[in-house]
């Protein structure tokens, strides 16, 4: 928090010169301690080399924390501001080269490309060029990471200069403090020298941005080191006008202009907290009216005597034994996932496994579920022409889309005599079997990208995806043995976590149809873990590999990020204070077991998004205490290394590449979600990803938050957490086996009478969406007295509008340039929002703020 604005008490100024003076002996004193001071002075980020680069950071820490010890706020000393400028003076001339060379010897990536011109998700190649240690062109800022501290070339004056002399983080921290100090001087009339100043801060900001790499790779700012996140400076880009990219329609809501370091989501971005809670819970709340569904819908059948063996380990529908079919592509979708959820609940349910020939690695991951599962395989002759990439369909050079199309057909229509149909896998797969066979009740269970792979045009295939998606899982299941076209679906898409399920939360693809029972939430089990917490190798913290797209770890950000953390990882371990080694299993030739992961002291997992990862199940359900990247962290990887072709990226919502750029959408926003770009977007979805809502990851904020808590966590305590993390999977555990037995029953059970799952007066409503809002807690209030479109008149006796969120603002003023003017033009608003969600209109009794 900033010093409040005007303050100018006689006593203060003082005040503020002491404050600042007893902590700069104190974060001196601090520093001064064995461990830290060592690891400082070897750390090249620290710039403790040089005494006017560390007094500039010692001073910008007591800042810091004179001021709540929440980053640099609003208004920073005219003391500090003075250092600033003078070195941002006289480092001006290093400060250009050090821009030049970001943009030159650029590494190249896997395809060819420079990564200039390539995605920042890009995998680099590391074999040759800077990355692989190359000095014949002379420095380059990567030097910083890929040589060894050790290393021939730091002897070489021009090499030595770069790291001892010229700190590049302390001069991005200077003109953030320029901006800052220039911004606390505004003028609020708006006259000429303001806009000069708002112009020059903007111009400062880009520029310490752009000193951090266009990817953000070097990026290593920290607030325990020098008073800045980099998220501070993203988020005054916002606040002084920068350029950004624009979706294809609808408008960004407003944000508070005032300048200061990130204080979170809930502060910072108020509009985007409001909303992205409102649409948590309400879909959370559907999904648990659901399930309560599903419980009532069962117990009536038990009471009609149709359904029995319920309680048993083999239940019957009218006399018959309930069967299921399972397909999934890859096979192990099934394998390690579904069957030991139904076989813990029925351990002698009849089950049948479909697979595909393999066609390459899948090898399994626990071989006692291996035996279980093996006896239940079989391989039907119609998915011989199938050609899979290690258990992935397909090898579209071997067959042809309409092959695959035509044998899922033949194959869905010998499922007849099974209860129902369990399908994992890429959605579409699931989608071209219910073409086969519309009357076999299915399950569907997607963790991955729903059109992964699928073999049409890129946008042609979204629009298809999606409208099956409508079709098939678009409305509560019926018990009439009917497809979609007639009236009735018999279908449910579970998905296992919210960021997953916000197709059909967030957006309206077709304007018809709802998503009821196409993404319910499943806090996924992993049955194939039988491995628990040891810590039986308490001197090891395991760096766990990010999974098989290796986003991060390739990307050239990721690469750059595990060298710093190896560099300060090592400073660290020629101190005193060291608790214990990183092992990084992303270097090792061979995959280590679930046991031998589970004995390490604590577990760092950093991926590339921050949702639909099952590593962190994995980790979770062996109550392994694990470090986990925060949110503030993610919001920017998450943006920069997600390529346009992934769901999530804002290109489906027409967002440009560029600032200022826009392209055509792909689907349409909901009235009930904002419209964003960049990583205000991915800040807004992160609150719906279920890792952030587990209670017991430990998030850390940068490299030295990271060794920090790694070295702070004691034995007693990391047993004490894992203990808690192995009580709530049980519970977890439970709820799970209960609610996919009940789903099993729910769907085999569909009799011939019209019945609905969901409650008996149909509350459940739409898995996410609002059935009415009366408060107008889902849109935009407009404010209470606005003018009549009509006559240009006030009127104060209309009651307020509520419109649609993504048009960012609720008035009449340019309404029709943020979207459809039926949204967003408050005066063109009819409906009561007492009997529908925005756009609407409120009532007189609650229009009142």
């Amino acid at each position: 928090m900033g010093w409040a604005p005007g303050l100018r008490t006689p006593g203060t100024a003082k005040l503020r010169a002491l404050s600042r003076w007893v902590l700069t002996v104190l974060v001196a004193a601090n520093s001064a301690r064995p461990g830290e001071s060592e690891i400082r002075s070897g750390d090249w980020a620290a710039c403790g080399e040089s005494s006017e680069w560390s007094a500039f950071r010692q001073d910008a820490l007591a800042e810091r924390a004179a001021d709540n010890g929440d980053g640099l706020g609003s208004e920073v000393s005219d003391a500090l501001a003075r250092k600033a400028r003078a070195l941002l003076k006289r480092w001006q001339v290093p400060a250009t080269q050090w821009l030049s060379m970001l943009g030159s010897s650029r590494p190249i990536a896997d395809d060819g490309s420079a990564v200039e011109q390539a995605h920042c998700g890009a995998a680099v190649d590391i074999s040759r060029g800077v990355l692989a240690r190359d000095i014949s062109r002379g420095f380059h800022p990567y030097h910083l990471l890929t040589l060894d501290k050790d290393s021939p070339a730091w002897f070489q004056e021009d090499f030595l200069r770069w790291r001892r002399d010229f700190c590049y983080l302390g001069y991005v921290v200077a003109l953030y403090v320029r901006a800052a100090s220039r911004l606390s001087r505004l003028d609020q009339t708006g006259d000429e020298r303001s806009e000069e100043n708002m112009k020059l801060s903007r111009i400062d900001l880009q520029t310490a941005s752009s000193m951090l790499g266009r990817c953000r790779e070097m990026d290593f700012l920290d607030r325990s080191t020098w008073g800045v996140h980099s998220i501070d400076i993203d988020l005054n880009l916002l606040r002084v006008g920068a350029p950004l990219p624009q979706p294809a329609s609808g408008e960004a809501p407003p944000f508070p202009a005032h300048f200061g370091p990130w204080r979170g989501l809930e502060l910072d971005l108020p509009e985007e907290h409001r909303s992205a809670r409102q649409n948590l819970w309400q879909a959370l709340a559907n999904g648990a009216r659901f399930r309560r569904g599903l419980e009532s819908q069962v117990a009536r059948k038990v009471a009609s005597g149709e359904l029995t063996g319920w309680q048993g380990p083999r239940p019957f529908w009218r006399g018959r034994p309930i069967h299921a079919a399972l397909f999934a592509v890859p096979v192990w979708y099934a394998t390690e996932f579904l069957v030991g959820l139904f076989k813990w609940r029925f351990p002698a349910l009849p089950l049948s496994v479909l697979c595909a020939p393999l066609g390459g690695y899948n090898l399994p991951r626990s071989n006692e579920l291996r035996d279980l599962v093996e006896p239940l395989l079989t391989e039907p002759a119609e998915l011989r022409p199938l050609r899979l990439i290690e258990g992935y369909c397909c090898d579209w050079d071997q067959v042809d889309f309409l092959v695959v199309r035509r044998a899922l057909r033949q194959l869905a229509r010998t499922l007849a005599s099974f209860s129902l149909l369990v399908c994992a896998g890429p959605l579409w797969l699931c989608l071209l079997m219910r073409e086969g066979a519309p009357q076999v009740p299915m399950l569907a269970h997607c963790l991955t990208f729903q059109d992964l792979d699928l073999q049409m045009p890129f946008e042609d295939r979204v629009a298809w995806v999606h409208r099956k998606v409508l079709e098939n899982f678009g409305g509560p299941p019926s018990s009439r043995s009917s497809s979609s076209s007639s009236g009735g679906v018999s279908g449910v898409l579970v998905q296992d976590d919210m960021q997953r399920v916000y197709y059909p939360m967030a957006f309206d693809f077709s304007r018809r149809g709802n998503f009821s029972h196409a993404g319910q939430l499943s806090f996924f089990q992993m049955p194939y873990i039988q491995a628990r917490y040891t810590q039986r190798r308490l001197s090891e913290v395991v760096v766990v590999r990010e999974g098989t797209t290796k986003r991060w770890t390739l990307s050239l950000r990721g690469h750059l990020w595990y060298l710093k953390l190896k560099q300060l990882s090592s400073a660290a371990g020629a101190s005193s204070e060291r608790c214990c080694r990183l092992r990084f299993l992303k270097d090792e030739p061979m995959r280590i077991p679930y046991s031998e992961i589970a004995e390490h002291r604590a577990a760092i997992f950093f991926p590339g998004i921050g949702h639909a990862k099952l590593t962190l199940h994995e980790l979770r359900t062996m109550g392994m205490p694990t470090l986990f990247p925060a949110k503030s962290l993610m919001y920017r990887v998450e943006d920069l290394i997600l390529d346009s072709r992934q769901p999530y990226s804002g290109s489906y919502d027409g967002c440009g590449s560029q600032p200022g750029a826009t392209a055509s959408a792909m689907r349409t926003t909901a009235p009930w979600v904002l419209s964003l770009c960049g990583w205000r977007r991915h800040a807004y979805f992160m609150e719906w990803s279920s890792f952030y809502r587990y209670p017991y990851f430990l998030p850390f904020e940068s490299i030295p938050h990271l060794l920090q808590l790694v070295g702070a966590m004691t034995s007693p305590e990391l047993w004490a957490l894992s203990l808690k993390m192995r009580r709530l999977n049980a519970r977890l555990r439970a709820d799970e086996v209960k609610f996919w037995g009940d789903l099993l029953l729910a769907l085999a059970s569909l009799g011939t009478e019209r019945e609905n799952f969901g409650s008996r007066d149909g509350s459940s409503g739409s898995f996410g969406v609002p059935s009415r809002d009366p408060t107008c807690s889902f849109g935009v209030r407009e404010h209470r007295n606005r003018t009549d479109r009509t006559n240009r008149t006030d009127r104060t006796d209309l009651p307020a509008a509520c419109c649609a969120s993504h048009c960012g603002t609720c008035d009449d003023e340019r309404c029709e340039q943020r979207g459809d003017p039926g949204a967003c033009c408050p005066s063109l608003l009819q409906r009561a929002c007492q009997e529908h969600p925005p756009p609407c209109q409120m009532t007189l009794d609650t229009s009142s703020p």
